[in-house]
């Protein structure tokens, strides 16, 4: 036996979800083997609608769709484990990335992108749906861009990674997927939080709760297989393998979907799909269902009288047959008692059977159309059915004539329309023809802004390069100065020294001067040596060499000393000379720190002068990009309105194709209506 089972999550997670299930039912039910067939939301709806399973587990929205269309049954309703504890409900959940802050309520959704699982899945996207609906926002005309990521997963994975801005998913989803490490809970936030609810119930939540997944037969499955699958799944022990494998405490009685109904009639989808799509042709389709629903009515009226005479009858026997018991003696009375009901009951059958012949014969003209002929029995039983059918015609009579008169309303209107809207139809054309002419001047003049943003781009880059070069150069001009200071100090060192070498010199010049003055004297007193060795005779010969050899001395020390002399006055006019040019240059340094000192501040202005004309350059380049962008905007604008009066002139047009369409409908309906037969106010 084939279990279909929609996979949410991908096959192989659906597989290994409810293989365990599958292997109880087969152990728990002997002579049948149960198969896991995972399905996406277009296969599973296929499998129900062609038969190819025998059971199914949709998910809620599915299974109210399946149970009206393909008449499946519900035999029990999911417990689903988390946290420690059986749920029989859920809900869906709408949520962000964590970052996305302009994003806090559901009506900042409008004009983002938004991704659901599928459009028939009830947790991923139609409770969503409703609230959003609630809150004013239609989903499919006031998003950017509304897609569908096939699983919950997917739809996760498109939300984290910035693909999408908004993500709807069933609950626990988010959390089942941080318990597996596939994402960090941390990275999401919830919009729409359902708090009241979220006190019973343990999971983020954005929705209302609805009833868990059901465990469903389809129509071709025995009712008695259907039993025993139902009492194996309520049996299922909450600790067992397949339990745990559907993370699970097994299943309960099978709930009540009907606010899963009350859902889809709000939003109309599914079976109430419909309603969204009503037409004047279905109008009359609709009303025509009331000749036939009036016959069924007579048929079952018809039918019930008659149980209730056999129920009648069967009383009456069976009191006729409790007296015979009690009362033997009265055997022959309760006889001719028989003979009198029997005879009554014939004779109240071939009246019932006439009246039922002269009813159809009465009504025959109403199944040509003939409106206008009316029921007439006399017997209390069949006047009641008589009255039924006769306020049937009646209203099948006013419903005709209104569907007459509202025709030719309908026809009368739209001949008297049809200028306008041709005009309407010109107007769309003319508006569409002026969009595309504006579009292309304001394409033309923003390529012109964006041209003029790049130069002010190119030249904010030059202005800034130029203050850069200035605040190099004033750095230099500031080194040139320092260095000139210290050239200053340096000469002004240099001359202190010369100065003091001048002074030295002058020493040295007093140092000669007296060395001088010792060897003349020690000459003179060579001199007066030699003159009283001479008078000492021989004895004083030795004294009178050495006399002369100090005469010598005192002469050598004489001419040295002059050399020195001369020397020194050299150095102390060279001296004079170098303390004079150092005085020059002293005063040279000072005139040249005062020029550069001029110098750099006229520089420091012009660096002033070109850091504002860099920050000008900047200011200009910010608001020309501002510029290229707002023209690029409005560039986009022009384009939405371009493609807005395109889209209005083919409405225009489908609208002006409609309107025929509804006249052609409108004269069909009033042909039609033609073949009854009415009373005349």
């Amino acid at each position: 036996m084939k279990i279909g089972v929609l996979a949410k999550r991908g096959d192989n997670k659906a597989a290994q979800t409810w293989q365990g299930t599958a292997d109880y039912l087969s152990k728990e039910i002997p002579g049948y083997t149960f198969q896991i067939v995972p399905l996406d939301f277009q296969q599973i709806t296929q499998a129900v609608k062609e038969r190819s399973v025998d059971f199914v587990i949709p998910n809620s929205g599915m299974f109210v769709d399946f149970e009206g269309l393909y008449n499946i049954n519900g035999i029990a309703t999911l417990k689903n484990q988390r946290l420690g504890k059986p749920y029989t409900v859920f809900g869906g959940v709408i949520f962000r990335r964590k970052d996305r802050e302009d994003i806090q309520t559901l009506e900042d959704v409008k004009g983002k992108t938004l991704m659901g699982v599928d459009e028939t899945s009830l947790g991923g996207w139609q409770m969503q749906w409703g609230e959003l609906k609630k809150a004013g926002i239609d989903p499919y005309k006031q998003l950017k861009n509304l897609s569908f990521g096939k699983t919950h997963d997917d739809v996760v994975y498109a939300v984290r990674d910035g693909k999408v801005d908004v993500g709807t998913v069933r609950t626990d989803t988010l959390e089942r997927m941080a318990e597996e490490g596939l994402i960090n809970l941390n990275d999401f936030v919830v919009i729409n939080q359902q708090k009241e609810l979220q006190k019973d119930f343990p999971f983020l939540l954005s929705t209302p709760l609805y009833p868990e997944w059901p465990f469903s037969s389809t129509k071709n499955t025995p009712a008695q297989l259907s039993e025993l699958v139902a009492s194996a799944l309520l049996r299922m022990p909450k600790d067992s393998e397949a339990a745990k494998m559907s993370k699970s405490e097994g299943w309960t009685l099978h709930s009540n979907y009907r606010p899963v109904d009350d859902l889809f009639l709000d939003l109309q989808i599914g079976r109430y799909e419909y309603l969204r799509k009503f037409t004047l042709g279905q109008f009359i389709q609709k009303y025509w269902y009331w000749f036939s629903g009036g016959f069924i009515i007579l048929t079952i009226s018809v039918a019930s009288i008659i149980i209730y005479q056999q129920k009648r009858t069967e009383t009456a026997l069976k009191e006729i047959a409790k007296q015979r018991e009690l009362a033997i003696l009265e055997q022959k009375e309760v006889e001719k008692t028989l003979k009198k009901i029997s005879s009554e009951q014939q004779q109240q059958k071939e009246l019932l059977e006439k009246e039922i012949t002269q009813l159809i014969d009465e009504l025959q003209n109403a199944v040509d159309g003939d409106l206008t002929v009316r029921a007439s029995l006399s017997s209390l039983e069949m006047s009641t059915v008589a009255d039924l059918f006769n306020a049937i015609i009646d209203s099948l009579s006013d419903i005709a004539i209104q569907v007459k008169e509202s025709s030719t309303e309908v026809s009368s209107s739209l001949e008297d329309n049809e200028q306008s809207i041709q005009l309407l139809a010109q107007q769309a054309i003319d508006e569409a023809e002026q969009a595309r002419n504006t579009l292309n001047s304001v394409e033309k003049m923003s390529d012109s802004i964006e041209e003029v943003a790049n130069n002010a781009h190119q030249a904010a880059d030059f202005a800034h390069d130029a203050y850069q070069e200035t605040q190099a150069g004033t750095n230099a001009m500031d080194e040139t100065v320092n260095s000139i200071l210290n050239v200053r100090s340096t000469v002004a060192e240099t001359a202190k020294k010369i100065k003091r070498l001048g002074e030295s010199s002058q020493k040295i010049a007093e140092v000669v001067s007296l060395i001088e003055d010792i060897a003349l004297k020690t000459n003179l007193l060579a001199i007066n040596a030699s003159v009283e060795a001479s008078r000492a005779g021989e004895q004083g010969q030795g004294f009178t060499v050495v006399a002369e050899q100090v005469g010598a001395l005192a002469e050598q020390s004489k001419g040295a000393t002059k050399k020195i002399a001369h020397i020194v006055a050299a150095i102390q006019a060279q001296t004079q000379e170098v303390a004079q040019a150092m005085e020059l240059s002293t005063s040279q340094v000072v005139d040249t720190t005062s020029l550069v000192d001029a110098t750099k501040q006229r520089l420091e202005k012009v660096l002033q002068r070109s850091n504002s004309i860099n920050e000008l350059m900047k200011t200009i380049s910010q608001s020309t990009v501002s510029q290229a962008e707002t023209s690029k905007n409005v560039t986009e604008l022009m384009q939405k309105m371009a493609q807005q009066s395109e889209a209005r002139l083919i409405s225009s047009e489908e609208i002006a194709k409609s309107i025929q369409a509804t006249a052609e409908v409108a004269k069909q309906m009033e042909s039609t209506v033609e073949q009854f037969k009415v009373i005349s106010n």
